[in-house]
């Protein structure tokens, strides 16, 4: 997607980042800002989901989808109101 957002003329870039890692997320907007200047938006759409019955569900799976869903958010998010 990337290079055919760039071959019709748009400026784009693609990074891959442990979401539920602070420290990568806010690597992650330095090299944005970097390469583009700025960040216009923010999509915060990293996500899983423990597909299990709540008795079959441990304490790790739920912490899993709590570090992603949540704290992804919270630390992308933090990161990007800096700029």
């Amino acid at each position: 997607l990337v290079e055919r957002l760039r071959e019709g003329g748009e400026q784009a870039s693609a990074f891959c980042a442990d979401s539920r890692d602070a420290a990568a997320c806010s690597e992650l907007v330095q090299r944005l800002v970097t390469d583009h200047g700025r960040i216009d938006v923010l999509v915060n759409n990293a996500a899983i989901t423990a597909d299990k019955l709540l008795p079959m569900l441990s304490e790790r799976d739920w912490s899993d989808v709590l570090a992603t869903s949540l704290n992804g958010m919270f630390g992308a998010s933090k990161a990007a109101s800096k700029q």
